[in-house]
């Protein structure tokens, strides 16, 4: 369950992450004003899109060990962890100056101060997000394994 709780918060993560990103960096003002093609610019999207989600999934997945914390502990932890992770990558790609083979992504979303437009439009909200349904698949888990050894005894 761990394994898939993970891909399926890091699949929701990249697919958010992807809208997050045409509407904090519209598409219109960085592929018009560059002279880099329209495959470039889309593979930037998509590669940081991908990235984000499979920072998540990590996450998620290494958080997931921690089956005896309570639903609002792995929620809080992951939101943090998560957050903390996507603003250090941010930090990073922004001012630390590191580019993702040979794309634009570092150019469009963490050139200058944008890196913190990326941390407070797209970090923050996919790590409450992700917070929440981390919360939501412990909770409805920790239910599921209260209530099956109750029928068992029922049955018996």
């Amino acid at each position: 369950m761990n394994i898939l709780r993970a891909t399926l918060v890091g699949f929701v993560s990249a697919v958010i992450c992807l809208g997050l990103l045409f509407l904090s960096y519209p598409w219109s003002i960085y592929y018009r004003n560059f002279t880099y093609g329209a495959g470039i610019t889309i593979l930037s999207y998509v590669l940081l899109a991908i990235l984000v989600g499979l920072i998540a999934a990590i996450v998620v997945g290494a958080l997931s060990f921690y089956s005896r914390m309570p639903a609002l502990g792995q929620c809080i932890l992951t939101g943090i962890v998560l957050f903390t992770s996507l603003s250090a990558g941010s930090v990073l790609l922004g001012p630390g100056g590191i580019e993702i083979f040979d794309t634009r992504v570092a150019g469009i979303f963490f050139s200058e101060w944008k890196f913190v437009t990326f941390i407070g439009t797209v970090a923050l909200p996919l790590s409450i997000l992700d917070a929440v349904l981390v919360w939501w698949a412990v909770r409805r888990e920790h239910i599921r394994r209260s209530v099956t050894p109750t029928t068992q005894n029922q049955n018996v």
